[in-house]
């Protein structure tokens, strides 16, 4: 028979139950009494216990929090490995909407400058609408897109990504497989003709891909492209009215420097989302001055330019505004309705005479102090203009359906000279009030 092992006598060994393990705070009624909710002084009581939970004075430090500021600067600052950076990382991302809010004024950029390609263009386009006034469909998308695409000053701001990286790459080698796959098929023959066409299918696809646009930068040659026609008439033809006097910007674009045929001023195109910082775009257009004056340092003819400008020249900038203001209101009374409707009555003839004051003087009295620009930059730029040459404003699309008409936005064209444009830029850097950090540029 198996031996059966007999239990241990513990009979001389107490415990106690939970609810008996309770340190006693003072003279307070036993466990389960009636007494002990309604007669309870542990908070009030000279005798109370300190358990080490109990909060400590305003004059007396907190351990507690002092610990767990240092748990939050180590899991910012460690770079060690082990079972402790594992439980302090898992704090740190507890703790990531609070170290946010402490550092307010650090900004993390995730957005990239990147080069047009061609699967971008549809994007562009999109981003294209808002930029230009109302009608933007009588431009010619294709050839706009083409413009853009060829012009060496295109940026685009697009989400920053691991993946970028591996698409530049991914187009190294694909020219190497592609180089390889041509000497193969010179001696292999159709097999490796199919795996090319695969490979070339697989690249299309991937630049069928379209990504969101966030924002776009570049200089036009509206002399020399004629791609640009469509647009340029569109400007010259859509004008609403004149903000400012003197020699149209639209008459600017087109002028060109005797003897060399260089146009004398190009266009600045800079379309972004608000939520595109101003110390990115100040960033873009410091690039944008510093590659356009490296193209003429190097005094070479380059026939695939597509911008032929001279050097210094003007820029011609569209700015978006719109109302802030609302014009004061007045209240009629019937008294006054009365007399005014006597007076339409009497004076029905001179009805067009009186049309034509209110457009002169609507003319006259556009208040531009009523309007903010949508973009900081832009405002800045406004200031540093040539107030020789006029400012022309034409009407833009609705926000949305049965928008006011004083609501919809408008488009600005001015010129700056290039002096005024280095200033203008210099002066946007000083405005920058935020560290930001380029992930791709």
């Amino acid at each position: 028979m198996p031996k059966r092992h007999r239990q241990p006598d513990i009979s001389h060994l107490t415990f106690l139950s939970p609810q008996e393990n309770i340190e006693d705070y003072g003279d307070r009624p036993p466990v389960g009494s009636e007494e002990e909710s309604c007669n309870s002084d542990e908070f009030n009581g000279s005798d109370m216990g300190n358990d080490g939970n109990v909060s400590s004075s305003a004059d007396t430090p907190r351990e507690d929090t002092d610990s767990s500021l240092m748990m939050r600067a180590g899991s910012a600052n460690s770079s060690t490995s082990g079972s402790e950076n594992d439980n302090i990382g898992e704090y740190e991302e507890g703790e990531e909407d609070e170290d946010e809010d402490d550092n307010a004024s650090l900004i993390n950029v995730d957005f990239g400058v990147f080069d047009m390609k061609p699967r971008d263009v549809d994007a562009v386009m999109h981003l294209m609408d808002q930029l230009c006034p109302d009608k933007m469909n009588e431009v010619d998308r294709d050839e706009l897109g083409a413009a853009l695409h060829g012009s060496p000053f295109t940026s685009l701001v697009k989400i920053a990504t691991d993946d970028d990286d591996e698409d530049e790459d991914d187009n190294d080698e694909d020219e190497d497989e592609d180089i390889e796959n041509g000497n193969r098929r010179n001696d292999a023959g159709t097999n490796d003709s199919d795996n090319n066409n695969n490979n070339n299918n697989n690249n299309n696809n991937k630049d069928e891909e379209e990504e969101e646009i966030y924002g776009m930068a570049s200089i036009l040659d509206l002399v020399h492209n004629p791609r640009l026609s469509t647009l340029l008439a569109h400007l010259k033809n859509s004008m609403w009215r004149t903000i400012t006097p003197g020699i149209l910007p639209t008459d600017m674009l087109v002028s060109c420097e005797e003897g060399t045929g260089k146009a004398k001023c190009v266009l600045l195109v800079g379309e972004y989302i608000r939520n595109v910082p101003l110390e990115l775009t100040s960033h873009i257009l410091n690039d944008l001055l510093e590659r356009f004056q490296k193209m003429y340092d190097t005094k070479q003819d380059n026939p695939r330019v597509e911008v032929k400008a001279t050097f210094p020249c003007m820029f011609a900038v569209l700015s978006k505004i719109q109302r802030a203001v609302d014009p004061p209101v007045t209240n009629t009374t019937r008294e006054d309705a009365v007399n005014n409707n006597n007076n339409n009555n009497n004076n029905n003839n001179n009805n067009k005479k009186k049309k034509r004051r209110q457009s002169v003087t609507q003319q006259e009295e556009f208040d531009l102090t009523r309007y903010i620009f949508w973009r900081e930059e832009d405002s800045i730029l406004y200031e540093y203009r040539d107030k020789r040459i006029a400012t022309v404003a034409y009407r833009c699309r609705p926000q949305y359906d049965c928008q006011p008409e004083n609501d919809i936005p408008i488009s600005l064209l001015y010129v700056l000279p290039y002096n005024g444009l280095v200033q203008a830029v210099a002066e946007i850097r000083k405005r920058e009030s935020t560290q930001t950090s380029i992930v791709h540029y």
